[in-house]
């Protein structure tokens, strides 16, 4: 089974692909809220390492008009 993410590619402006990921994360935990999840206590380490990551990928913003450097 392999796993890909339906992102913009590496040619694709840096603002673009910032908003395309802070998005796929929002849907990601959205997902991840339909259903009940353990108490954060009973999540291993990495877990919740992983959503508290995604959550701060979500408040990314970039200046469309600012350069890719």
């Amino acid at each position: 089974m392999e796993f890909s993410a339906l992102l913009p590619d590496d040619g694709a402006r840096i603002a673009q692909r910032a908003e395309a990921l802070g998005q796929w994360c929002q849907g990601f935990l959205y997902g991840l809220g339909t259903r009940p999840l353990p108490e954060p206590e009973q999540l291993s380490r990495d877990a919740g390492e992983v959503i508290r990551d995604m959550t701060a990928i979500t408040q990314v913003t970039a200046d469309a008009e600012a350069s890719d450097e």
